[in-house]
């Protein structure tokens, strides 16, 4: 009864901390102030766009700092293009306050750009227009209309008719400094989540305590087949480090490459275990495992095969996309299942030689 109730109190302050470490850090002024997502459609045809501008009004209720990231992105681009530079247009973002004055201006055929800026209390206005030429954007650049948006001496504009949907988004944010509140919080979410741990672990022991246990030589293979797989994740991430240092792996690609260390090493733990006899605990029935190990497999590489046509291994700036984690994890699973099979396969014939010698 005692352990009963000191795990309810673990349970309550752990939510209370938790929550309550979330909620000061996720405040007010921290959260999210205006976001918007736009997918327009820009037609181009003899040479012109068939509408020049889209544009959108948003508000800002308190004066401060502000983390904007807008854009327009190629990997979004839907239409007859098959790359950024078959599209007929330049698009030129400006940002304008409510009495006309640009805060912020850029043009390019696609960009995704974060900046800080002070913005004040009120309205704002933001305006994305169409160009197909060099000439055609330096005849509004004289009127202050493009703002702080350059021209580049070697822009030609980008020749071709058609019809595209680009994706329009912008993200504005509150920068937030970081506070000693901030710092409670967080200590308060790490021990909040620490009870929560210590409670889930209490009533998974008890929930073990009826299930098939592992025997001390189970054990101890265990032990070695985790430090097996140990050594091999540290030699693959510091072969990783290493070329992610002299530059071999893509940009942006370094993470699929350290999970797949983690992928080798759970190989090398569960084989291990699968041919020493020490994976499945004591009278627990071989077939779950395996049943497990096959869906999560199947499930994986359905996600990950039907990811591929539409996303690809690369994406258009040369990083891995992230659905390569996906055919890691279900290579993986395929990999431990046909392990689990090959020596459940020679168990159950070495038990039939067994038992044709004792005949």
């Amino acid at each position: 009864m005692k352990k009963t109730i000191r795990r309810v109190i673990w349970l309550l302050a752990g939510v209370a901390l938790l929550i309550a470490g979330i909620l000061i850090i996720a405040g007010s002024e921290s959260g999210l102030v205006w976001k918007s997502d736009w997918r327009w459609e820009v037609s181009v045809k003899d040479g012109e766009p068939a509408h020049k501008s889209d544009e959108c009004d948003f508000s800002i209720d308190r004066t401060g700092d502000y983390i904007l990231n807008i854009g327009w992105e190629q990997d979004t681009l839907r239409g007859r293009a098959d790359s950024v530079e078959d599209i007929g247009f330049i698009t030129v973002c400006t940002l304008r306050d409510d009495k006309g004055r640009v805060l912020y201006a850029l043009h390019a055929a696609s960009a995704d750009e974060k900046l800080t800026l002070k913005l004040c209390a009120g309205e704002y206005h933001l305006e994305y227009m169409y160009f197909t030429s060099k000439e055609k954007i330096e005849e509004y650049s004289g009127t202050n209309y493009i703002g702080t948006a350059p021209v580049e001496d070697d822009f030609d504009g980008l020749a071709g008719d058609g019809s595209w949907q680009m994706h329009y988004h912008l993200n504005t944010y509150w920068n937030r400094t970081f506070s000693f509140a901030d710092v409670c919080a967080l200590y308060a979410v790490l021990l909040g989540a620490c009870l929560l741990l210590t409670f889930f672990y209490g009533v998974w022991n008890g929930y073990r305590s009826s299930r098939p246990r592992y025997d001390e030589r189970q054990e101890l293979e265990q032990g070695r087949g985790f430090r097996y797989a140990f050594f091999c994740m540290m030699l693959t991430e510091f072969t990783v480090v290493f070329m992610d240092s002299v530059g071999i792996l893509a940009e942006g690609a370094s993470g699929i490459y350290y999970a797949s260390c983690i992928f080798i090493a759970l190989n090398v733990y569960v084989i291990y275990s699968l041919w020493h006899d020490c994976y499945v605990a004591l009278n627990e029935k071989k077939v779950t495992v395996l049943v497990i190990l096959a869906v999560i497999a199947v499930i994986n590489l359905f996600i990950g095969i039907n990811s591929l046509p539409s996303q690809g291994f690369l994406g258009p700036d040369g990083r891995i996309n992230s659905c390569v984690l996906n055919l890691l994890c279900g290579v993986t699973g395929a990999v431990l299942f046909m392990a689990a099979a090959l020596r459940m396969a020679l168990e159950k014939r070495n038990s039939y030689k067994d038992a044709e010698d004792d005949e």
